[in-house]
């Protein structure tokens, strides 16, 4: 993968991470631990799905 597009891929990841944890602060008396703990996994697999796709897509 080429550096450009993990950059790139990284700084999505990172922006929807940063917005998931205010969203988090701002709305923390209405989650349980659980959904919290379902929410971040979900990111993460999101956010590492999209760069093995993206890379599987960019190196053809």
């Amino acid at each position: 993968m080429d550096d450009a597009l993990r950059r790139r891929l990284d700084t999505v990841a990172a922006l929807l991470v940063g917005c998931f944890l205010v969203l988090l602060a701002l709305g923390l008396q209405f989650a349980t631990l659980y959904t919290v703990g379902l929410l971040l996994v979900g990111v993460f697999v999101w956010a590492m799905g999209g760069e093995y796709i993206g890379a599987l897509y960019y190196a053809r």
